[in-house]
């Protein structure tokens, strides 16, 4: 009332407050989850627009520069410097009026948004079940896993367009609603980047017929449309590079992430290497689809994208750095029936999409192969080996808790345990397993002992018991009442002799462990060796399939 009254405001309940601040933590984490992801993206354009000129936007500035492939007056692959398709340099020309200094502000900070759109679409496609806030954490999370993945700091260096097909596809699935709008948003993105059109076959096999007829149409009347406006460039790019095949830089080098680099760098070539690179491109693009389809109609539609994204990247002729996102969105996928084993797949993709293969692997010439061909490997083994859970199985939502050991006891020390003692019966079941050892150096006494009895977690099982003196828990009191002694009777009995009472006083326990558990395995005796193996450690309720250690007193 004082302070009510001193404070010029009333006073608030106590669970009133404890509400306030338990909904004001998660609103704290969102906003230190936001300022990451700013810091991370101020980070990356610091890092672009501080680069002297000359070394930042080398593609951009390849293609729409003053001596850029789209100024000049013959065929944009003469000098196999543009990657892209006829119809993204159709798409590019307008910039080549634009200035330098603006184009490259605007070209990053564009880039920029779309990596933020990206992460926002992401968090919203989550697969179920989610609560209806998990877009809130998830959408920063998102969002700085891609400004530190390789892909978009190569994007965002070089000035590269591959986060378009990418957002496109995602809009196309998961935000534009429509049968035709979402086919034609990723037949868009196949005319940019034409290993897109393996989603076809995924809208297909999952009813959407029509929006996969909509793709077809889409990338045909974008392709016939550059077709028409650069005849020589398109016969160039479809017929002689099939499908962009040999430009930009070599086949073999680390950059090219497909089938058909990691083929050339094993040292095959010619006609043997074309067919085992088609022999193994369609296998995985089969297989890949398959699997995609499966998990869709699972309802891990995100999944199934990302599966479906990473077999394209094999099966493409060349897949340099920045075209590899598709790989990161399969973090969502849950791997392992066991809670321990749910975070190795999540974390060796996050390792392989932001750390470059030389920091992970050793330089050795064995290791050559794996290090160099590290993020096709991820790609394949998402594709077409990775044991994802479906939505059916019921370690999806409830794995396998872990189980973890009993508390181990200093060697060649006493023990002490409850809740029987010897030559007592033995408890059926019990609340709490405790078990000490003395120490001679830390005593306490026996109205101390009482007093941290009471505040431990033991005490809801049974005070801990002193030498000559035995406690038992509220469980096994019931069961140990007609066959011995009750805590009275060996109490006024112990009193009987000074020594006796001397030896209560003097000899108690300076630290006691307490682990919960269903059921004692054995009788336990009062002292003598460790006690015997129980069954697996639970907590109180043992339904949460968790573990959690009760505080020491």
């Amino acid at each position: 009332m004082a302070n009510a009254e001193h404070s010029g405001r009333p006073a608030e309940p106590l669970g009133a407050t404890a509400a306030g601040t338990a909904r004001a933590r998660p609103r704290l984490a969102r906003l230190g989850l936001w300022l990451v992801a700013a810091l991370l993206a101020v980070r990356q354009v610091a890092v672009v627009l501080g680069t002297p000129r000359g070394e930042r936007l080398t593609d951009l500035e390849t293609w729409v520069g003053p001596d850029g492939v789209l100024h000049v007056n013959g065929s944009l692959y003469d000098s196999t410097r543009f990657t892209g398709t006829p119809f993204g340099g159709l798409v590019l020309k307008p910039l080549t009026r634009a200035a330098e200094q603006a184009l490259g502000w605007g070209w990053t900070f564009g880039t920029l948004l779309l990596v933020v759109a990206l992460g926002l679409v992401v968090a919203r496609a989550l697969p179920q079940p989610v609560s209806r806030r998990a877009p809130l954490p998830a959408a920063p999370v998102a969002i700085s896993l891609l400004m530190l993945s390789l892909p978009v700091r190569n994007t965002l260096w070089l000035g590269q367009t591959s986060i378009i097909p990418v957002l496109l596809v995602l809009l196309g699935c998961f935000v534009v609603r429509g049968r035709h709008a979402g086919g034609a948003l990723i037949g868009l993105a196949a005319a940019l980047q034409p290993t897109v059109l393996l989603f076809a076959p995924l809208l297909w096999f999952t009813g959407r017929r029509r929006a996969a007829a909509t793709a077809g149409a889409s990338f045909l009347a974008c392709t016939l449309l550059a077709w028409a406006a650069m005849p020589h460039d398109s016969s160039t790019y479809w017929v002689h590079h099939m499908a962009g095949a040999g430009l930009g830089g070599e086949a073999d080098a680390l950059g090219n992430q497909s089938l058909h680099g990691a083929l050339l760098r094993l040292g095959l070539s010619g006609p043997p290497e074309i067919a085992l690179f088609l022999t193994l491109g369609a296998a995985v693009a089969v297989l890949g689809v398959r699997r995609a389809v499966r998990f869709a109609r699972d309802g891990q539609l995100l999944l199934a994208v990302s599966i479906t994204g990473c077999a394209a990247i094999a099966v493409s002729p060349t897949t340099w750095q920045h075209q590899l996102l598709w790989l990161l969105p399969a973090v969502v996928g849950r791997v392992g029936r066991r809670a321990s084993d749910r975070y190795v797949w999540p974390v060796a993709v996050v390792l392989v999409m932001t750390l470059p293969a030389k920091m992970m692997l050793p330089d050795m010439a064995a290791l050559y192969p794996l290090r160099d061909n590290v993020v096709l490997l991820a790609a394949l083994a998402a594709a077409t080996v990775v044991p994802f859970l479906p939505r059916t199985s019921p370690y999806h939502r409830t794995p396998v808790p872990t189980e973890y050991a009993a508390p181990s006891r200093p060697a060649g020390s006493a023990s002490r345990c409850c809740p029987s003692r010897a030559g007592s019966s033995p408890a059926p079941t019990c609340s709490w397993n405790c078990c000490s050892s003395a120490s001679p150096t830390r005593r306490t006494s026996r109205s101390g002992w009482r007093r941290r009895a009471a505040r431990s977690p033991a005490a809801a099982g049974g005070r801990r018991p002193t030498a000559g003196r035995s406690s038992t828990s509220s469980a096994s009191s019931t069961s140990t009442s007609s066959a011995g002694p009750t805590t009275r009777s060996s109490r006024s009995a112990g009193s009987a002799t000074s020594s006796t009472s001397t030896t209560r006083r003097s000899t108690s326990w300076s630290r006691c462990r307490c682990w919960p558990s269903s059921t004692c395995a054995a009788p336990w005796t009062t002292a003598g060796p460790a006690p015997v193996s129980v069954s697996r450690p639970c907590s109180p309720s043992s339904a949460s399939g968790s573990t959690r250690w009760p505080r020491r007193a």
